[in-house]
């Protein structure tokens, strides 16, 4: 997120959010709930869109759990079941990457926020600039 739209964005599991995260965070920030079907925390992240529903926070939740079984289904992204196991991060990471490119898009932010470095880079962010990307 960070790279694509120059926003801030933090990680955090199920179980510390609902012990000290969810008193921290502003009601306006947008959060992605991900689970997979199968996984041991899903009652908890249910339970996380419950509470997310009654504080009319925003969030989506991605999944490839039937909709129907969280508060709002409106609110989930069902992406698709993969049968390799380690295929699951990926399908789980299209939907924030292809969020963070919309809104980098909308806020008319170059690639790599690279029309920000100067703002954001004390140092000039040389080694951007110096870098070199060669396809073979």
């Amino acid at each position: 997120m960070y790279e694509a739209t120059g926003d801030f964005s933090r990680y955090e599991n199920f179980e510390d959010w609902t012990h000290v995260d969810y008193i921290l965070r502003r009601m306006d920030s947008g959060m992605f709930l991900y689970v997979t079907e199968g996984n041991p925390s899903m009652s908890r992240a249910k339970e996380v869109a419950s509470v997310l529903t009654r504080q009319n926070y925003h969030y989506i939740v991605v999944t490839d759990e039937n909709k129907e079984n969280f508060p709002e289904s409106d609110k989930v992204i069902n992406i698709p079941s993969s049968k390799l196991l380690w295929l699951n991060p990926m399908m789980q990471t299209l939907v924030p990457c292809m969020f963070a490119a919309s809104l980098a898009d909308l806020k008319g932010t170059m690639s790599f926020c690279k029309d920000m470095i100067e703002t954001y880079f004390p140092f000039g962010g040389s080694i951007l600039r110096n870098s070199k990307i060669e396809v073979f």
